[in-house]
């Protein structure tokens, strides 16, 4: 295992070498306080990968890049001469829907790629228009991060005409909500993030979630799906929809849905874990309803299903200003008591609600709250746990 690492200005280019098989690794940045890229950046990038004959992974990683048309342009090219890359990683933004266009057809030439990971926050993709692509039947694995690309029902024809490309996908990655909101501290610190890049968050609906599902649904043997809809506004008939599609992947193994601040309510909850008790092959579920009002009966739904995902392994459960109460809080210490299976658990639930009781009040329940803390800790199954009840 050996480096060489060389640098230009702001961007540095590091190489890794691997073993004959898989070839080589290359890694190269762009520092987030750089200028807008040049055509010295590129031509660095285009002489280090013609000298990558047997590159298998590539990752690149612009984090502020403002790429003109014609530098874009010519570091695509670049990469299309990089024929045996089996596992491509760019993070690339501020695009164009034409630079994404762009990039995404000349990725048809490569023969061996197999896994796709995608970056383009904070692109404008406002009133974009789908894409038609030949059908790529070679990549199994594939991640799209669309976050802050001020993206609607009407743009959201973009990201599902891109999907209908890649049908023998395994695993699905799709963000389009933002990264971590378990509670109004995560919320407030990403919102002004946002603000500071000049941008605005997603904001689809239950229309645009329709059109999403139902490409979804055209992918044949999905075993693996992360969906991320945070902060958007897809309510009860979104959450129906995702529901729908869930139904029709009876052999996921792993699941991940990230719909915090969706306005789900009680009903949209329902649908969703009513929908998963049919998912029996589920060994690993990341779920975060955060800041969604389903109440302690919604909560009693969510431990009714944990109990009917028969094969349930790893567990990561956020409810974070979900209005549950401490009668929401026992259905779900119960039933993780209950289920014999699980052996690695995060549980996350605060209730921002509990400062301003009377403070008697509120003692007596953050001392229940430790109890409750105490019954999950002596589950002697559970081999890594983390949990937060307030």
């Amino acid at each position: 295992m050996g480096q060489c690492q060389s640098s230009k200005d702001d961007l540095s280019v590091q190489i890794i070498e691997s073993n004959s098989i898989q070839g080589l690794s290359l890694k190269i940045l762009k520092r987030l306080t750089a200028a807008e890229f040049s055509n010295k950046d590129t031509k660095l990038i285009r002489d280090t990968l013609s000298n990558c004959h047997s590159l298998s992974c590539l990752t690149m990683n612009f984090d502020y890049s403002g790429i003109i048309d014609k530098e874009f342009i010519q570091l695509v090219n670049s990469i299309k001469n990089c024929s045996k890359i089996t596992n491509l990683s760019l993070q690339i933004r501020y695009l164009s829907g034409y630079q994404i266009y762009f990039l995404l057809d000349s990725l048809q030439d490569l023969e061996y790629l197999n896994e796709l990971n995608l970056d383009f926050e904070f692109s404008y993709l406002r009133d974009q228009q789908a894409i038609q692509l030949e059908n790529n039947n070679k990549i199994t694995k594939l991640s799209l991060n669309f976050d802050t690309c001020s993206i609607f029902d009407k743009e959201i024809q973009f990201i599902t005409s891109i999907l209908q490309n890649y049908k023998l996908i395994t695993h699905l990655k799709i963000q389009l909500g933002l990264l971590s909101l378990r509670n109004n501290d995560d919320y407030f610190s990403q919102m002004i993030y946002i603000f500071q890049k000049n941008n605005s968050p997603n904001n689809i609906g239950d229309q645009g979630i329709r059109y999403l599902c139902q490409s979804i649904e055209k992918i044949q043997d999905l075993i693996q799906l992360n969906l991320n809809l945070n902060l958007n506004h897809i309510g009860p008939m979104g959450a129906q929809q995702i529901a729908i599609c869930l139904q029709k992947y009876q052999n996921l193994s792993n699941l991940s849905l990230h719909l915090a601040g969706c306005q789900l309510e009680l009903e949209g909850v329902k649908h969703i874990v009513e929908s998963l008790e049919k998912c029996k092959k589920i060994v690993t579920l990341d779920l975060s309803f955060n800041m969604n009002n389903i109440g302690p009966i919604g909560a009693q739904q969510i431990s009714f299903c944990l109990q009917n995902c028969l094969n349930l392994s790893n567990l990561s459960l956020s409810l974070s200003n979900c209005f549950i109460e401490l009668e929401g809080i026992r259905y779900i210490v119960e039933s993780l008591e209950n289920y014999k299976k699980i052996v690695t658990l995060d549980l996350y639930i605060t209730q921002d609600s509990v400062y301003y009781l009377d403070e008697n009040y509120r003692q007596a329940l953050i001392i229940e709250l430790n109890q409750l803390e105490k019954r999950i800790s002596k589950i002697k199954r559970l081999t890594t746990k983390s949990i937060i009840l307030q």
